[in-house]
């Protein structure tokens, strides 16, 4: 998760006199090596790179390497194969978040070429002095283990009690706002990957306090979750459209439950007008999925919204 960036839970040799600031990747220039070569699958060229690097930590299954570019630290990814539906729908769920939230309450992505390829890309969400907590983490400490991902949180009485109460005395506030943020993009964006590892809190390592973090790696959206094959990864598009079916099921598998108790005064529903529009102009480009597909998608979008609308009290 690139947490390194962050990460003061460093060792160093007795009497050194190193301090945070002598290593951290935000303000000093780092060596790119160990992040191309990463980024490249050339691991041979590790052995020639700074291992003084905010990349060590990072996790999950797509290349990623943070990159210094104008100045700052920037994370770049890529998923294994040539699909261009992963890239492109990982694009739309950021256009979608840019339309529904406000800035600060969202990560943005764009697409950056480096090293002869093209990859998605986005700020740091931290500062120097903060952490980013998963909620993962919060529920451990809680000893509440039984959720694996949001929609679990959302249908347990309990256990989203129990989670607010925590969230709230750490310091966090408007929770349900959050939720009300977290429900709304990942239901409208059909997200896989709504893990207990995507979504969580910022803390400040001055007072300890966590703040909501903003809304961070939208991949595996719109039906683009990909499916493992020797030769890399290809879109649930080229099964799904053999049955619209297999599109409502994989609505209510990614589905989160919305409570009407979770502060939806910020959500407009007029900020989504036209995006069935950009939905039609961002997919045109993937020559890997039927047409047929992109229909599907505007159509299980429109039942979302609808879905959306109606709990949120906006219909």
């Amino acid at each position: 998760m690139g947490l390194s960036l962050a990460d003061r839970y460093r060792y160093r040799p007795a009497g050194s006199g190193l301090t945070w600031a002598d290593v951290s990747c935000f303000d000093r220039d780092f060596d790119t090596g160990f992040g191309e070569a990463v980024l490249i699958r050339d691991y041979a060229a590790l052995a020639k790179a700074d291992p003084l690097t905010p990349d060590c930590t990072l996790g999950g299954v797509s290349r990623k390497a943070w990159i210094r570019m104008d100045g700052a630290p920037m994370l770049l990814k890529t998923e294994e194969g040539t699909s261009s539906f992963i890239t492109q729908s990982e694009l739309l769920s950021a256009r979608l978040t840019e339309r529904l939230l406000d800035k600060g309450d969202h990560v943005a992505y764009t697409k950056v070429g480096f090293a002869g390829k093209n990859y998605i890309a986005c700020r740091s969400m931290v500062g120097d002095c903060e952490e980013f907590v998963p909620a993962h983490d919060v529920l451990c400490a809680m000893g509440l283990t039984d959720a694996d991902s949001v929609k679990y949180i959302s249908k347990d009485d309990e256990l989203l009690a129990q989670f607010t109460k925590a969230l709230t005395e750490l310091g966090v506030e408007n929770v349900g706002a959050y939720f009300a943020k977290i429900a709304a993009v990942f239901n409208l964006s059909l997200a896989g990957d709504c893990h207990l590892q995507n979504f969580g809190f910022i803390r400040d390592l001055n007072t300890m306090k966590l703040r909501s973090a903003p809304l961070f790696d939208m991949g595996r959206s719109f039906g683009s979750f990909g499916k493992s094959l020797e030769n890399g990864r290809f879109s649930c598009a080229e099964y799904a459209i053999e049955s619209a079916r297999t599109m409502f099921v994989m609505m209510l598998f990614h589905s989160i439950l919305i409570r009407s108790d979770w502060d939806f005064g910020r959500y407009e529903p007029a900020r989504l007008e036209g995006f069935e529009d950009e939905m039609d102009s961002m997919l045109a480009v993937c020559t890997d999925i039927p047409k047929e597909y992109i229909e599907m998608l505007k159509e299980a979008f429109r039942y979302q919204l609808d879905y959306l609308n109606k709990a949120a009290g906006k219909a």
